[in-house]
């Protein structure tokens, strides 16, 4: 704990110049900026009220009309009432207060999706369940989900089928939701599901804190949306893993009639591959619009790891233009930038710091700061070089200076010799013209 609490510290703190080397600051004041109480839009709480709490509701009930949410183990039974065979077809869900789930941790077996898996008694077996009802947060937020994939399916014969908050959503509606610190471990992960598909709605959604970590199909949102919408959604995070990962979707899918609008990250995206990887987007087809990014936090990476996807860099001001020469093309400038960000150190450990997923994460880790250092260390060795060729111009400019205000003082010593010349003859011609008259009265005078 004491070295991850200094890891912690040194990325938090370290600066050059009064700039801070592991924080990008300008992208997370563009995003405050652009966020209402950490949403993209302002969310107006619904009075519950009047609403029937979800408590007061018998397990072997049906599920419809609108309940009311306020504690964790109502939370619990709704997740209990889905995947024991009532999808929610029809109910909403209302948060009536801000959750905490850090009982359902590591040490408990962590919490199990709400739409997940469930166990047919009829046929003695295990089967998938999805939520297919309408969740509204309310603007409240939960906090401290944890969700280890092997403890959800260990023994059920299931993999890959969706881990988050919820497991599977179809058909359903989840909206106004913030997901506070979070650690997903498994595949198809998501901090607010796993898997969206079936013409659902996701919208106004965000995930803060977020540790993800797998092998495929990883985002911070929902590792697979498929055939449904998604807007005003935005994350912050870590997402380790293998193929089709992003900060913000893993895998995405939306033909014409769907779309995805007004969403972004600030993830940090670590790869194991090179396979479909992408800064948001680890594959992506559609209808993709007005999404926004921190380039900095993954230089290395594309918007998406399989096709051009446009999108705004929140962290432009963070770029600096130095001009090291007298043209004013690229090769006149040095282009870089100070932003960088690094997960935190709490968020590089899986189960314990001596464990092997620890210690590959720490790797990584370590692995992208050197990275940065050396590309620091090129931009160095560039100005460098591009202050001795400065100096060299400037001695080559001062002795072209010098040759010049030579040749001027000799010219003016010319001069100055000419005159003394000119009027030494002067003087000569003067004394001469003198002598004449003398010179005369002495031969008249030999003559007498």
């Amino acid at each position: 704990e004491a070295i991850v609490q200094e890891i912690d510290r040194i990325s938090k703190n370290a600066e050059y110049n009064g700039i801070k080397l592991f924080d990008n600051s300008t992208a997370q004041k563009n995003l405050e900026a652009m966020t209402h109480d950490g949403f993209l839009k302002a969310v107006t709480k619904r009075d519950t009220n009047g609403m029937k709490k979800l408590s007061s509701v018998s397990p072997s009930e049906s599920l419809s009309g609108t309940y009311s949410i306020s504690t964790a183990a109502e939370l619990k039974q709704l997740a209990d009432m889905v995947n024991s065979g009532d999808r929610a077809d029809g109910a909403e869900f209302v948060l009536a207060a801000d959750i905490d789930l850090s009982e359902f941790n590591a040490q408990n077996g962590g919490w199990t999706p709400i739409g997940s898996i469930g166990y047919d008694e009829i046929f003695e077996q295990y089967d998938l369940r999805d939520f297919m009802g309408d969740f509204d947060d309310n603007g409240y937020t939960i906090s401290n989900l944890y969700v280890d994939e092997n403890a959800v399916y260990e023994g059920t014969g299931h993999s890959n089928v969706g881990v988050g908050l919820f497991g599977t959503v179809t058909s359903g509606d989840i909206k106004n939701l913030k997901i506070d610190t979070c650690d997903i471990l498994g595949n198809f992960a998501g901090a607010v599901a796993g898997s969206i598909e079936g013409a659902s709605k996701i919208s106004n959604c965000a995930v803060v804190n977020a540790n993800m970590l797998g092998e495929s199909i990883l985002g911070c949102i929902s590792g697979y949306l498929g055939t449904s919408w998604a807007s005003d959604c935005y994350s912050e995070g870590t997402v380790t893993g293998g193929a089709c990962i992003g900060g913000l979707f893993g895998r995405v899918s939306v033909p014409s009639q769907y779309n995805i609008t007004n969403c972004g990250t600030l993830a940090t995206v670590n790869a194991t591959s090179e396979e479909c990887v992408g800064a948001v987007f680890g594959i992506a087809s559609g209808n993709i619009n007005d999404i926004f990014y921190d380039a900095s936090l993954n230089s290395d990476l594309a918007v998406c790891g399989s096709s051009d996807v446009t999108a705004t860099d929140l962290s432009g001001g963070e770029r600096q233009v130095m001009q090291v020469g007298i043209g004013g093309d690229e090769s006149s400038q040095i282009e870089f930038s100070t932003g960088y960000k690094v997960a935190s150190a709490k968020s590089l450990i899986s189960g314990s710091l001596e464990s092997a997923g620890s210690l590959e994460n720490i790797d990584k880790f370590i692995e992208k700061i050197s990275s940065y250092q050396t590309s620091l260390g090129a931009q160095e060795n560039r100005m460098m070089s591009a202050l001795e060729s400065i100096n060299v111009k400037i001695e080559n400019l001062t002795s072209s200076r010098s040759t010049l205000q030579d040749a001027d003082v000799a010219k003016e010593s010319s001069n100055f010799i000419k005159s003394q010349i000119l009027q030494q003859a002067s003087a000569t011609l003067l004394a001469t013209a003198n002598q004449t008259p003398q010179l005369t009265l002495r031969l008249l005078s030999s003559l007498r």
